[in-house]
This record gives C-alpha cells, structure tokens and sequence, in this order.
C-alpha cells in the first residue's frame, strides 16, 4: 500500500540517508572505504480515519515523496460502519439524574458518569449533583459513575427512547481507604420528596428532627400542610392550622418556608397557620426539634421547615380535579353563607369593606345615619342545599437551554371550594362545682364557605457545574365566611334568661414570599460551598366584618335585642407583617474517617420585621323608639331603614376604648 508520506521526522531522516549515500558515492581518495551509516527502518504510523468525501475539482498538489509500508506495519484502520453523531439526530433521548453520597444523602459534584461499552458519551454532575448526557441513540445502555475516593456505581438495563428523558439516579459510597477491591453498587434516589431520601436526611441531620415527604403526602388524604403535619410523631394540630409540637403551646414554635423565616397573619400568635399551604405545592415538611448554629433560636418547642417543589428533570404537565362528600355536610339544607363576588377565588374582602365615609379617626360618637344604613347587616343567610367540595390543581415544569446551559422552571396552581357545618361545638365556663354551676354555656352552631387560591413560580440556572441561582414565589391566600348561632345562658349578665347569640364573620388571609438565592462551590478553596439567600415576605390578614349581637328570651316566647350587657359589636380589623431576611452559610469539608465526612459551617444572619394592626369598634344600641320591628330576626330587625339616631329603633356608635392599633418593629443580626 502507498500513500504520501506526511510525517515530519519520517521524511527527514529519508532525505538524510540520500544525502549519505551520495556522500559516500563521491568519496574516492581514501585508501578504505568508510560504511554508509544505516538509519531504523520507519515506524509504522496509524493512518488517520477519513471521511469519504465528494470529489470536487482542485488544483494539482506538488509532487511529494513516497514510499511503500513495511510488512510489518499495522494496516490501515478505516471508518467503522456506524459511529453515533454528537450533533442532533433523528431516534436519540437523554439521559438525566442525580448522584448523592450514600452515607450523609449530600449531592455530588464532579462525579463523572458514562455509557459502557463503544459510545463515549457522559456528563459530570453539578453542585446538586445533577448530570444529564445529551444526544443518546436510542437502546439499552449501562450507566457508570465514578469519582475519586468513592465505589463506582453502575446502573444495568438503562433503556433510551426517543425525544425522551431517562432518569437514572445513583448513589456512591466511599471506599475505605485500606480495602482496594471494588463494590458496584445502585440505588434509588435521596431527595427530600422521597421517603428514603428524608430519611437519609434525617440520619445526616446534626439535630433531631422528623418530618413527611411529597410522596407520602400524595398517599395520604392531605390537603394542605396542616393535614400533612399531623402524621409526624410528636405532632398535633389546634385548630386545624396552628402546630403545637411536644405539647407545648403554637408560640413555641416557627415556621420556615424555603429557609427564611415567615411572617404570621394572626394578631394575636407569632405562629403561621399551615392550611395556607396547599399540599400540592410542596416537596417536604420537616420538624426540628433541637436547636442548631445555623438556624433560627427563636423556638423552644420545634421549628418547621417547609419546601416547596423543585422543577422535573424533563418536561411535565398535570392537571387534576376532584370532589369530596362529607356526610354532615353534602347535601343539608342550611344557612350557609351565600357566596357573592369573588368568593370563589377568595376575593371577597373587597365587596365587604366599610362604607365611604365611616368614622375612623376623632372622638368616639354615633355615626351619621346615612352612613350606618349603608353598613351591611347579612346574618342569616336563606337555606341552600350544600354542594360537594371542589378542589384543583394544575403544573407545569421541565428544563429549557439558556446559554447552552439548563434553566429549570416550575409553574402551579391550585383552588379549593368547600362547605362545612359544624354543630353542637360546646363552649362553657366551669366553675369548681360542675357544669351545674357554670357561669356560662353556650352550644354553637357553624355555617360556613371557605376558599383557597395558591401559585407558586420557581426558577433556576445553573450557569456552570459549580454555580446555581434561582428564584422562588409563593403566594396563597385564604377566606371564610362564617355564620354562627349559639344558644345557651350567662347568669353573670341575665339570670334566668335563655339567649341567642348571632354572629357573622369574613376573614382572609394570605401570604407572599419572594426569594432569590445562589449556591456556589469554590474550588480554590477546597471545593467549599457558599448559599445565600434573599428574602421578603409579607402575610396579611383583613377582616372587613366581624358583628355580633346577642337576643335574650323575653316572657312572652319572643327573642329581643340585649344590647344592654351582651355583645352587641361591629369589627373592622386588619394585619399586615412583613419579613425581610439576608442570609449566608460558608460550608468547608473535611475527612475524618473516610472521604469528606465532616464539614465546618461558618455563616450571618441579617433579619428585619414589621407589624402593623388597624382595628376599629362599633357598637350596635337601641333607640327610644320601641316597636315590633325589634323582635324580628336580626336580618330583618337591623335592616338598614331601622337606623337612625337615637330616637330610631337602632344605631350605631364608634368606640375608642378597646380597639387599639400597634405598630412593632425588630432587627436581629446574628
């Protein structure tokens, strides 16, 4: 075989064996001749692969040397018949997952993984350990992972389809330093939305602590995180919202969403309700229930750590709809509260606020009468027929290129409508002789219509394998509309007399977070791990109405007003905490026993907060004028054409003394 010779040291020691012979031909005044010194015959060279190409019209190249392949060169290697293209193809997948420590559940990065066998395809994980390999053929491969220090992890069977993605998730554990044979090992994935991944979590924690997992939330009844929480040891619910964690008081204890510490929509608790928080949208609930450096000491009793959901390694979409029958409920004719507009979608504050005009400021008085007419006066709403609850959801997600490099989006929503009675509900003050000699019992009677509205926005890029940064919204929001009947005595106010006590109240809540993090790793100083994160948060809570009065039983079987000693009072009250938080963690690694098993944090806290309470008091009186009108039902009797001064039948008065708006402030640097 022939071919051009194009290797430089080949072609030159040619030239200088030429140049010796013909030395030697011209030398013929010595008296003996001198041998002509012999080069090595020339290695034999790989001649590289080419590519079949068209041929098209060039001009003619110098004429080059030549020289034949010695025996016993290697032959020339040609092309192989199928070789798989780097570029996009027609039939190819990808292959994406997470590889994570499997002793302390931590990701790993740097962790090369690759196909076996003819394929040279890979990738490296990232600061979370993720890794994707790109262009894959499709058909069954087998997936290896390797990193220094640790057991290569193989994954069999690995089958790629095409335009999808496969996640394979991994698993190294380290090797011990004075064994040299090598284990292969494979197991499932350690996220926190997974029962094993928790559980690795909690066995690396530094702190006690416990928690519940999206999948087991998904196999459970839960809607929200109230409902969640509660299937974690040493967990109870008050209220259906409030935590109470080893039977301490809800004071105790805090509440953190994706790091940051929450403001609390309740006046009157620094803790945050959990039913705000849909189910759906979250990936873990954990509860701390010891103090460590590197989060907030303001708890005693436990500190809960919520999550939200991370985006899919591949493109998802879902949506869901379902109902719910509750037996003391669907189905009953009863005054539940009439929903009007925006009810649906918790947007009913506005429909329910204070009249234009309504006295807020100067000194207490009665308020003029029309203004007072215009003041809603819904108590008892006409009985309807309970519909089943309803509830939804709906989710986006997938990863999408930004630069060449992934950038993860997660988008969802969710709303639930329901209605709920709750009867005979006992409240009563016990004195030491018994129910017999209470003060006061009353037994209620609850009506009510509530909705929840909840989106939630997160994303993140990872410009590089040893950078991330990502955005996270949350916001939810809540509303009730409550009737409630209650009937019982008070011997302290009315001896002797039955009452019937009305009330009628709207309350929304809701919540707002926005947050912009960063995880870094430096690698020149020993691949450290850097995490900041900025956060606002601002929770409020609007009651627009919130009245009661109370009916005492007169001689002749009739229910009238006793507005001289019972409730008798018209609520206007509203909360607004905000929550800015700056933080960072500084994590250094190091080994004691075996690979990286120990770490040092070193971190600062920057926190500001702000509270905010408006409420304002009005009180329903009689008037001189006394009629029939005043035996009605309250929907009737305090009609807006039955107000006036104090010669009507009612009117209405602002009060001063115990309605007291605050404002609070603190800082905390730490």
């Amino acid at each position: 075989m022939r071919s051009p010779i194009t290797h430089p040291a080949l072609l030159a020691g040619i030239l200088l064996c030429v140049a010796g012979a013909r030395g030697h031909a011209q030398d013929t005044t010595r008296a003996e001749p001198r041998p002509v010194p012999r080069l090595p015959a020339p290695l034999p060279l790989p001649m590289p692969t080419l590519r079949p190409k068209v041929p098209t019209a060039e001009p003619a190249a110098p004429s080059v040397p030549t020289t034949s392949a010695p025996a016993s060169a290697a032959p020339a290697r040609s092309t192989p018949a199928a070789v798989p293209s780097t570029g996009a193809q027609d039939g190819a997948g990808r292959i994406v997952g997470t590889v994570l420590d499997g002793e302390s559940g931590q990701p790993l990065q740097g962790v090369q993984v690759v196909l076996q066998g003819a394929l040279r395809l890979g990738g490296v994980s990232d600061l979370d350990g993720r890794y994707v390999i790109q262009r894959v053929p499709t058909g069954t491969y087998s997936v290896v992972a390797r990193l220094i220090g640790f057991r290569p992890a193989q994954r069999d069977s690995v089958v790629v389809t095409r335009g999808a993605a496969t996640t394979v998730a991994l698993t190294l554990r380290s090797v011990p330093r004075q064994l040299t044979g090598v284990t292969v090992t494979a197991e499932a994935v350690r996220t926190t939305n997974s029962d094993a991944g928790l559980l690795a979590l909690q066995k690396a924690a530094p702190g006690v602590s416990d928690g519940i997992s999206a999948a087991a939330m998904a196999r459970a009844p839960a809607s929200n995180a109230a409902d969640a929480i509660i299937r974690v040891p040493g967990i109870s619910v008050v209220g259906n919202r409030f935590v109470v964690v080893r039977g301490l008081q809800e004071r105790y204890s805090n509440t953190l969403l994706n790091g940051a510490e929450l403001p609390s929509p309740e006046p009157a608790r620094r803790v945050v309700p959990l039913d705000i928080f849909p189910s759906k949208l979250l990936e873990s609930i954990v509860t701390t229930k010891s103090a460590t450096p590197d989060k907030p000491g303001d708890f005693v009793a436990g500190l809960v750590e919520i999550k939200t959901r991370e985006f899919p390694e591949e493109f998802q979409a879902q949506a869901s709809l379902g109902g719910q029958w509750h037996s003391l409920t669907t189905g009953l004719m009863a005054p539940f509260p009439t929903r009007e507009a925006g009810d649906r979608l918790a947007m009913g504050d506005a429909s329910r606020m204070a009249p234009q005009g309504m006295p807020r400021t100067g000194p207490p008085g009665i308020v003029p009468t029309p203004i007072a007419q215009q003041v809603r006066s819904v108590w008892l709403s006409s009985p309807q027929r309970a519909a089943p609850n309803v509830s939804g959801d709906a989710s986006v997600g997938g990863q999408v290129s930004l630069f060449g490099t992934p950038l993860g989006i997660v988008g969802a929503l969710t709303f639930n409508n329901e209605m709920r009675r709750t009867p005979d509900r006992l409240f009563a003050f016990l004195a030491d002789g018994g129910a017999e000699t209470a003060p006061q019992a009353f037994s209620i009677d609850e009506w009510t219509t509530a909705a929840d509205l909840s989106g939630l926005l997160n994303v993140s890029w990872r410009p590089a394998s040893w950078s991330k940064l990502g955005v996270k919204n949350l916001a939810t929001r809540n509303a009730e509309d409550v009737s409630i009947v209650s009937d019982g005595f008070a011997r302290d106010r009315a001896p002797g007399r039955s009452l019937r006590q009305f009330q009628r109240r709207y309350v929304a809540r809701e919540l707002l977070q926005n947050q912009v993090s960063g995880e870094h790793t430096i690698g020149l100083l020993a691949d450290s791990r850097f995490e900041w994160r900025l956060t606002s948060s601002r929770a409020r809570r609007l009651e627009p109405e919130n009245r009661q009065v109370e009916f005492s039983l007169e001689a002749d079987g009739r229910y009238g007003p006793g507005f001289a000693n019972g409730p008798r009072e018209l609520w206007d009250r509203s909360l607004v905490d905000r929550t800015q938080t700056l933080q960072g963690d500084w994590t250094f690694g190091f080994s004691r026993y075996r690979n990286r098993d120990g770490s040092i944090k070193f971190g600062g806290l920057g926190r500001s907060k702000r509270r905010e309470f408006d409420a304002y008091l009005y009180q329903y009186f009689t008037g001189s004028r006394t009629t029939s009108v005043r035996f009605l039902p309250p929907d009737q009797a305090l009609a807006p054409e039955n107000f006036g001064v104090a010669t009507a039948a009612f009117y209405l008065s602002r009060v001063g003394a115990g309605a007291l708006a605050w404002q609070a402030r603190g800082e905390l640097g730490a």
